[in-house]
């Protein structure tokens, strides 16, 4: 069930970008450039708006270039984070309800644990701020010593909704890299090229939906409700007046998200002319080699408080926009061969494997399996009939690759009434071998 949702927003900019040529053809400086910029934003929803960059790049020689430089960028909230409507949909808790008193796993040492209250000396407090959030009928059922409470996690119906006061989520990017051509003639090297750049972005007051979880934890952690009063998370958790289950959280956008990451991008392209290289073959051959190296991609729902989590090399992550699944290193390849009008080239896909997400917080054994890793090979041609016409044709998923089950649980009973579960990674071909063609006129 979703609400009308309409509204409207508008921004005012002016911006100026200069490029300064310090150097050039000098001894050890065949080019020193510096390059500014800066953009000022009025928006209606959270004012002025400040944005700049400076970047520079110093070529002590023609065949080496290094370059750098640091950038603050901004990102107002946009029509849904402002304007949806009351929208209801189905949300995951991973921590379960604080109330519990069977919880024993519970993170980041919050929640009643009247079972066992060693694992958290708030424990009494808890379960007092439980029963003000309760009917005195319900505190009855909840804690009837025959109920059977869920160890960890549970699915809660929320009540989602934009919110008008929001600021703006800000960057800081740092890049610094090189560029570097083979100082060459030799035509086995002259058409080498690599370039390779290191990267650092941290993004504070990141705006988005808040989960079940965060809602919870503003609740019942001391860290955000340090005097365990009923505050406004927690009139946002709505129980059932008869037994005292959650029946309902109402979450906002917030700017509650944090994201660090810093990594490796490296590029790499050869070519080869056979005729010049002295082989009796006609044609030139031709290499592309992309590849990312991913140091650390860390976020959180809750900046500053709850610690962020690295999720480099598994599955979890997502929040604060972010895409889940940020694998530690990718590869992207494409080798071409060109004779004539004739091109033909082939590409390849590397994706190495994931861990499950529950791995990190696991010092066990796995329990849910991973993503496996996964390499997907596409063939195209082209051929250019004459100025006007050329024509492709391409099989994606060459060797028909399938895609692996992920997710599912490693420890699963045959013929206990339960299913292991599974799912596909988004990374993956789902389709298939597929051919196409196709022409390109000119008039």
């Amino acid at each position: 069930p979703q609400a009308s949702t309409s509204g409207s927003t508008s921004v005012r900019e002016g911006y100026g970008e200069v490029f300064i040529p310090l150097l050039a053809g000098k001894p050890f400086a065949e080019a020193l450039n510096l390059e500014l910029g800066y953009r000022y934003s009025d928006y209606d929803s959270v004012g002025g708006v400040h944005t700049f960059k400076l970047n520079g790049e110093y070529a002590p020689t023609y065949w080496l270039r290094f370059r750098g430089g640091y950038q603050q960028a901004n990102r107002a909230p946009n029509l849904g984070e402002l304007f949806t409507a009351r929208t209801q949909t189905l949300r995951a808790s991973a921590d379960g309800d604080p109330c519990s008193t069977a919880i024993v796993t519970q993170p980041l040492g919050y929640g009643n644990y009247s079972a066992n209250s060693a694992l958290n000396t708030n424990a009494a407090k808890v379960l007092t701020l439980c029963q003000q959030l309760m009917t005195a009928e319900a505190v009855g059922q909840y804690y009837d010593q025959d109920r059977v409470f869920p160890t960890v996690g549970f699915n809660v119906p929320t009540l989602e909704v934009g919110a008008r006061q929001l600021s703006e989520e800000k960057a800081k990017v740092f890049t610094l890299g090189a560029v570097i051509s083979a100082p060459t003639e030799n035509p086995w090297l002259s058409g080498l090229n690599l370039a390779i750049d290191y990267y650092s972005i941290t993004i504070t007051d990141g705006i988005a939906l808040q989960g079940a979880d965060s809602v919870l934890r503003q609740c019942f952690s001391p860290i955000f409700n340090p005097n365990y009063e009923v505050n406004d998370a927690c009139g946002r958790i709505r129980r059932d007046t008869e037994n005292g289950n959650i029946e309902l959280i109402e979450v906002n956008y917030a700017n509650l998200g944090r994201v660090e990451t810093a990594g490796v991008d490296a590029n790499l392209s050869w070519s080869l002319r056979f005729d010049d290289a002295g082989i009796g073959i006609p044609g030139r051959f031709s290499l592309n080699v992309n590849a990312t190296y991913v140091d650390k991609f860390a976020t959180t729902p809750d900046q500053f408080v709850i610690p962020l989590t690295d999720w480099t090399g598994s599955t979890g992550g997502g929040e604060v926009g972010t895409q889940a699944g940020p694998f530690e290193w990718k590869l992207f390849a494409r080798a071409g061969y060109t004779v004539g009008p004739a091109t033909i080239g082939i590409q390849w896909q590397h994706y190495p494997s994931l861990v499950h997400s529950t791995t990190l917080a696991n010092t066990g054994a796995p329990t849910i399996s991973g993503v496996p890793s996964y390499d997907l090979f596409n063939l195209n041609l082209r051929y250019e009939v004459n100025d006007t016409i050329r024509v492709r044709f391409g099989v994606d998923n060459l060797f028909d690759k399938a895609p692996p089950l992920t997710a599912f649980r490693l420890n699963d009973v045959l013929g206990d009434q339960t299913l292991p579960g599974g799912s596909f990674n988004v990374n993956h071909d789902t389709l298939g071998r597929r051919f196409y063609a196709g022409a390109t006129v000119s008039f």
